[in-house]
């Protein structure tokens, strides 16, 4: 597949094509893909490399979805912040990676970027019901970043995440960037999450059948086999609990989930969530 001219450049950017990287190498664009130590170029599929942003994070896309209770504060927040621009042509108000937001942590930071590719959109927000916005960013660490950012501008009696949904794959830079998220997220497959603390009440009650650690450890890894033996590239539905238990967890379970759709981009694709947490437990025997 050959990107058109007038496509949206697979770095990232933002920008079409033809303005960005049309006459770079192929391999230009996609340089630091090896920064993970799984991504080195000789593993690429031929003549498809990973898709990078020119933030050079992993192109996975993500919606942060916010309950809002006063949406004219939150506008009124945007109006006041100089790295938020509303983009009358798409109705979105773009997030750029400028002003306030120049110090947020992505893989390249802002004065590594250059300056003819400035200013960077790396969100867009959206708002289409009246108690609702989501934010749309091409990767967890812009998620993640985003969710940090804007609790310190936006207030909490104003807007709250509530949920986060993931595309649980990966693409190439042939398959080039949608204009719009939609075509992943306005799905009615979305895959509903697995609530943590009701996942751990649940192993803690099995495990509470026997005293013998071996015979715990044991039940606790049937348990994990049986929820997460299913191989899934689909999009799925993530709770978003920052207020009460900070970024971390969140955090965690997109790497995750993340480390899961590399696996597949490199063949393995039988390898799940499953596999991913025994492998953790191995190095963790007292769980």
């Amino acid at each position: 597949m050959k990107l058109g001219r007038n496509a949206p450049c697979p770095c990232g950017s933002g920008k079409k094509y033809k303005f960005c990287c049309l006459n770079k190498p192929a391999s230009t664009v996609n340089s630091n893909a090896g920064k993970a130590g799984l991504m080195n170029e000789n593993k690429y599929r031929q003549g498809n490399p990973l898709l990078m942003t020119h933030t050079d994070e992993i192109y996975q896309p993500v919606r942060i979805h916010y309950e809002l209770s006063d949406k004219s504060k939150v506008l009124k927040t945007f109006s006041k912040l100089r790295c938020i621009d509303f983009d009358q042509e798409k109705d979105r108000w773009i997030w750029l990676y400028d002003d306030e937001a120049r110090n947020i942590k992505l893989e390249k930071p802002y004065t590594a970027v250059p300056v003819e590719h400035r200013p960077i959109v790396i969100g867009s927000f959206y708002f289409r019901e009246e108690n609702r916005m989501h934010l749309d960013v091409r990767s967890i660490q812009r998620a993640t970043a985003a969710i940090l950012f804007f609790d310190k501008y936006i207030p909490r009696t104003a807007a709250k995440v509530r949920f986060l949904d993931i595309v649980n794959r990966l693409f190439g830079a042939a398959d080039g960037i949608p204009d719009s998220f939609d075509i992943y997220f306005d799905s009615d497959d979305i895959k509903q999450p697995i609530d943590p603390d009701e996942f751990m009440e649940e192993i803690k009650a099995i495990q509470s059948r026997t005293e013998d650690i071996d015979e715990k450890r044991a039940l606790a890894i049937s348990y994990i086999e049986n929820q997460f033996s299913e191989p899934f590239s689909g999009v799925e539905r993530l709770p978003v609990h920052y207020y009460e238990e900070g970024i971390s967890s969140l955090e965690t379970s997109l790497i995750i989930r993340q480390s899961v759709a590399i696996k597949h981009w490199f063949g393995d694709t039988d390898y799940t969530i499953r596999d991913f947490i025994l492998s953790a437990l191995r190095h963790h025997p007292d769980i």
